[in-house]
């Protein structure tokens, strides 16, 4: 049996499944994404998991979405791995992308 996991970018009320497989064909998407994109993939992910954004903007952004639980005991350590290489690639991107 594959396994499967959740990604989900930009999507408030929808998710995509992937498998494994997949998901690392998928990571390719990235490359072609503008900062702003980025910002808010990158902080989906800590949303998916409750984070509470210290910005109004990421506030109200992520509490549009039907999802979105805050959990005061957030923690970075709830990543999965897939999550975590996926937070690697979005960080790496913006590094590139930003203005000297």
């Amino acid at each position: 049996m594959k396994r499967i996991f959740i990604i989900v970018f930009l999507l408030c009320n929808s998710a995509i499944v992937y498998t494994q497989e997949d998901w690392l064909k998928t990571m390719n998407i990235l490359d072609n994404k503008m900062p702003k994109e980025l910002y808010y993939m990158r902080n989906e992910i800590y949303a998916r998991h409750g984070k509470i954004f210290k910005t109004k903007e990421l506030n109200e952004y992520f509490s549009d979405c039907s999802w979105y639980k805050p959990n005061p005991k957030f923690k970075e350590n709830m990543f999965s791995v897939y999550e975590k290489e996926t937070l690697n690639k979005i960080i790496r991107l913006e590094d590139e992308l930003k203005p000297f």
